[in-house]
């Protein structure tokens, strides 16, 4: 299995352990929702199956990756987790570091300057 492709198996199932908790949001249900679709799953799968069914449904059509890698990144840029793919840096000379918690920056692209 390619590293994109592996990488894409493990985030969707991080996302099925997480929609299991009783802390689980409406974002991650929705994103939930949206990867069981895409991968073409009509019934709910157990948590523990999820890798192993993941990874039989992007071999038998890894076109999917691409497709399942945007909602996992679309999901990760709404809960401020950072993107698969990103471009961009931060130069943070002569800053002040602080916690910044659920950072929105568009798309993840560009130069932040601070």
């Amino acid at each position: 299995m390619d590293p994109v492709t592996a990488a894409v198996v493990t985030a969707v199932t991080q996302i099925a352990i997480e929609v299991t908790k009783e802390t689980a949001t409406h974002v991650t249900k929705a994103a939930w929702k949206k990867l069981k679709d895409a991968l073409g799953w009509t019934v709910e799968p157990a948590a523990a199956d999820v890798q192993a069914l993941a990874e039989r449904t992007l071999a038998a059509n890894p076109a999917l990756a691409t497709q399942v890698q945007q909602i996992i990144n679309d999901y990760r840029q709404q809960v401020g987790s950072v993107n698969v793919g990103t471009v961009g840096s931060i130069n943070l000379a002569g800053a002040t570091v602080g916690t910044v918690k659920q950072p929105n920056i568009g798309q993840n692209s560009g130069t932040i300057n601070l």
